[in-house]
């Protein structure tokens, strides 16, 4: 039986630089991926929009706030119950009263922390914030526009129809 031998062979080729380019067609859908919808927690006058629509924003980012005023006095009022009342706790447990009335001192206690945490919560709601980075997609509030709790929105851009709308998307496909 006969064997090959099989010879290497060497080639050199110049290699050159230079920019390849491809394009490639598809059909389908683009959506973000995502989007968020947001609302004042309260009813208020807008004494600030601070974006446009275009604008990047980061999570975290004041959008627009309400007139705090009134939220702001409901707070005050709160701590001032409060501190009454843990007076009023202090005083009868002092003055050895009934476990009748200290358990009344207790509640009432406990109720005016309940007050001051809700106003609290109201006051932070005058601030609207972004709840993802992205870009603004909309914006149809002004300062000095009056709002309801509820209606006025940064979302997407679906829910133009808002009286007092703000849209934001975060531009990647998905």
């Amino acid at each position: 039986p006969g064997t090959a031998t099989a010879a290497a062979t060497t080639q050199v080729q110049t290699v050159n630089y230079g920019t390849i380019t491809q394009t490639v067609s598809a059909t389908g859908t683009i959506a973000n991926a995502n989007q968020a919808s947001q609302s004042f927690a309260q009813s208020g006058r807008v004494t600030a929009v601070d974006v446009t629509a275009g604008q990047t924003v980061t999570a975290g980012q004041t959008l627009a706030t309400i007139d705090p005023t009134a939220l702001t006095a409901s707070v005050a009022e709160a701590q001032a119950a409060l501190a009454t009342d843990q007076s009023k706790l202090q005083t009868d447990q002092s003055a050895n009263a009934s476990s009748a009335q200290l358990a009344a001192d207790e509640a009432a206690v406990t109720s005016a922390q309940a007050q001051l945490t809700s106003a609290q919560s109201a006051l932070a709601d005058a601030t609207l914030t972004a709840t993802i980075s992205g870009t603004v997609a909309q914006v149809n509030l002004a300062t000095g526009q009056q709002v309801s709790g509820g209606s006025s929105t940064v979302g997407a851009p679906t829910s133009s129809s808002a009286t007092g709308s703000s849209s934001a998307s975060n531009g990647t496909s998905g």
